[in-house]
């Protein structure tokens, strides 16, 4: 039987696949609009896929209307780029990992219900990028996206022990950019 460190080092190591993925097409289109006077950073576009990503594996560990310890450190230890509690802070508003975890699971959801339509805003840009590279490449990237993405969120789900129906059936940002992303290669 897999220990919670395999089932995180199995997603970690999917992740990185992603993420490199969307790096190295977010590299290719910064060539290509370089020309055109336009400045594309791609470690940017991976901060804001780890932000979209974070955001939604949240999403997936309250869905249950739990928020185990094991869930905060696996969302906050799997990101390289980007990190959701430090793009949600302000001068006026300081959000923590430890601040979500002893939030009211009730808050918490709150919160990610007032930022879901900024946080789909965000994915934007790594959705268009991945979209254009992947349609000029004989080779299915976002087949692969979705399925690590499936394999990070399943492994989100197995931290508290068992994944439930809720977990399962939860609507991610994430998810929903993988579908966009779709959408947009077969135009």
């Amino acid at each position: 039987m897999a220990t919670k460190q395999d089932v995180f080092d199995l997603c970690k190591s999917l992740y990185l696949k992603s993420v490199n993925n969307v790096k190295a097409m977010a590299v290719e289109i910064a060539k290509i609009a370089e020309k055109d006077g336009i400045d594309i950073d791609p470690k940017a576009v991976a901060g804001e896929f780890d932000v979209v990503l974070q955001y939604s594996l949240l999403q997936v560990a309250v869905a249950d209307f739990e928020l185990d310890a094991d869930e905060i450190i696996f969302i906050r230890d799997l990101t390289e780029y980007g990190d959701f509690v430090n793009y949600c802070s302000s001068e006026k508003f300081k959000l923590t990992w430890e601040m979500l975890y002893n939030a009211s699971i009730n808050d918490v959801r709150k919160l990610l219900k007032s930022l879901e339509d900024i946080i789909k805003d965000l994915s934007g840009r790594f959705v268009r990028i991945f979209a254009i590279c992947d349609a000029a490449t004989e080779y299915n990237f976002v087949s692969d996206l979705e399925d690590y993405l499936n394999t990070i969120i399943t492994g989100l789900s197995l931290m508290d022990g068992d994944q439930t129906s809720d977990e399962k059936e939860v609507q991610t940002v994430i998810m929903s950019a993988v579908r966009q992303i779709k959408k947009l290669k077969k135009q």
